[in-house]
């Protein structure tokens, strides 16, 4: 995916939250400091250690085809951790994220034409373009989103493994 000025993601007030992993994965703070860091907060003593664990992890595979997805009765922990390796490694931009996964994001691998083929006698001119672009491209088709740091720390607090049914 090209870089967009229409897509990009924010949050409105930086503070230590959103550049700690960042700074950890550069080697800017020193094992100390980052020790330091560490005891400041129950949210930075939970995240500091997983994302020195994540930073060592080999992230790569995710954009390798993924061809029996649809038989998936279980999330692998492992793609998790690499996706959790690599947000790390993109400074935590989710937009950095998808433009890396490029065509496995995009489902690059489908046979699009077929897709195309059987849909555009159900769908409108517009409605194919759109499914066109979103299998080629990705989706959605414009993002400004500038987040509120309160919901950026929600989310750091609930972690990956929430259930749909817990209340935030």
């Amino acid at each position: 995916m090209k870089v967009s000025r229409d897509q990009y993601y924010r949050v409105d007030e930086l503070t230590l939250y959103n550049v700690i992993a960042p700074l950890i994965v550069s080697g800017f703070l020193d094992r100390q400091q980052v020790g330091i860091l560490s005891r400041t907060c129950k949210l930075l003593s939970s995240a500091i250690p997983k994302v020195l664990y994540w930073s060592t992890l080999d992230y790569s595979s995710l954009c390798e085809p993924r061809l029996d997805y649809n038989n998936q009765t279980t999330i692998d922990q492992k793609r998790v951790d690499m996706a959790n390796a690599a947000m790390v490694h993109f400074g935590l931009d989710p937009g950095k994220f998808v433009r890396w996964m490029g065509g496995e994001y995009t489902g690059k691998s489908r046979d699009v034409s077929r897709v195309l083929s059987s849909v555009k006698d159900h769908v409108s001119p517009d409605d194919l373009a759109h499914i066109k672009r979103i299998l080629c491209e990705g989706c959605p088709s414009q993002v400004r989103l500038t987040e509120p740091l309160a919901n950026k720390l929600k989310m750091i607090e609930r972690g990956n493994s929430a259930l749909f049914n817990e209340k935030f």
